[in-house]
């Protein structure tokens, strides 16, 4: 009698096998087997999906929050370099005041013309620097009156409608950077009698 092993290393008698007895059994713990290991690989197949997609999801949450960080600190960059420029220019306006009031009334219409045009020449480089840095001025004579940009220092009765809420005179102009008010216009305002 020949003696074979099996797929489990149990000695198999031929005569048995020869029978056939066995052989139905080496197929089925195969196919069982198969079924185990495929079962298993399923499994591990799931559970590798789903630790790919955690991993993919916490990688895009890490990449959107790095972008936000990234948007956010060039905003607040920008924005510092703007109130940086912002309050530059606040301790220039005394000095574009002081070049308002000069060159109003009657020492200035009777001052030498060399004298007027080398303070002209000063006060134009002034407003080359602040065009430079993108400052508007703001002289709303006529407008509409609005607390954002204009400060109302006085009120005027008016008897037309048209000029109610209107600004009649602009007393001192204002200064902006884009849509930051560095300094509000002051303003007469038309008000009903």
């Amino acid at each position: 009698m020949d003696e074979k092993e099996d797929i489990f290393g149990d000695e198999i008698v031929a005569d048995e096998v020869a029978e056939g007895q066995f052989s139905d059994l080496e197929i089925e713990a195969e196919e069982s087997l198969s079924k185990d290991k495929l079962k298993d690989l399923r499994t591990k197949l799931a559970a590798c999906e789903k630790e790919k997609q955690e991993h993919l999801d916490g990688w895009q949450r890490s990449r959107a929050d790095f972008l936000n960080y990234k948007r956010r600190t060039e905003e607040e960059s920008s924005q510092k370099a703007a109130q940086g420029v912002a309050k530059y220019v606040e301790t220039l306006l005394p000095l574009l005041d002081s070049f308002a009031l000069a060159t109003k009334g009657t020492a200035w219409d009777t001052a030498d013309a060399n004298f007027k045009k080398g303070f002209e020449m000063i006060r134009s480089q002034l407003d080359s620097i602040l065009k430079d840095l993108k400052v508007q001025t703001i002289d709303p004579k006529g407008a509409a009156f609005d607390p954002r940009y204009h400060e109302a220092i006085m009120e005027q009765p008016v008897e037309s409608d048209a000029q109610y809420n209107t600004i009649l005179e602009t007393v001192q102009p204002g200064y902006q950077i884009g849509d930051t008010v560095i300094r509000a216009a002051r303003v007469i305002v038309g008000h009903k009698a």
